[in-house]
């Protein structure tokens, strides 16, 4: 499958434009004025935007702009080498184009998971299920899990002083609370 590689570096403050800007390698034959966006605002760090021409509703394009300085925590040439063997194997959409600061991708229908409906006694086995086919794929034999390294790389991030008082105690409230409450409690 081919992955264009776009040499550009998108304004995370100005989506649509930037969007427009890999529409116009991903789908050159849609016209501007024929386009619809929608933000998605849920995301912590990244900017997603879905893109479509209103005369094919069904063709949309996501388009990722990665949040300033993830990637000290995500290896983006891991991303996207776990994101193509993903679509090879029927667990990710296909990846069109990758840029200098994110990716382009197809969008795929479906539900959010919440906390009510992870709950629900029909969803939560399809989850364990698919996770547990997801986690079966064999990568080769020189692919190490990376859980270790990254932990260190996120740990060698969090700063021995903070700024403020303030902000040492809400980071040491935090891991108290961590330390303290299951995360599957939460669920």
């Amino acid at each position: 499958m081919d992955v264009t590689n776009i040499d550009i570096f998108l304004d995370e403050y100005k989506v649509e434009e930037s969007a427009f800007n890999i529409l116009n390698y991903v789908r050159p034959d849609w016209k501007r004025s024929d386009l619809l966006y929608k933000v998605f605002t849920d995301g912590i760090t990244n900017k997603l935007i879905g893109c479509w021409s209103a005369k094919d509703p069904s063709d949309v394009i996501l388009v990722r702009i990665y949040g300033k300085n993830t990637d000290l925590l995500i290896d983006r040439e891991e991303e996207k080498s776990n994101f193509l063997l993903l679509h090879k194997c029927g667990y990710a959409p296909r990846l069109y184009a990758t840029f200098r600061n994110g990716l382009a991708y197809a969008y795929l229908a479906g539900d959010t998971v919440s906390r009510s409906t992870v709950r629900h006694i029909t969803i939560y086995p399809l989850i364990a299920q698919t996770m547990a086919k997801i986690h079966s794929i064999r990568v080769d034999e020189h692919h190490q899990p990376l859980i270790w390294d990254k932990t260190k790389k996120f740990l060698s991030l969090v700063p021995n002083q903070y700024s403020s008082i303030e902000t040492e105690q809400m980071c040491v409230n935090l891991i108290k609370l961590l330390d303290t409450e299951s995360i599957f409690q939460k669920v």
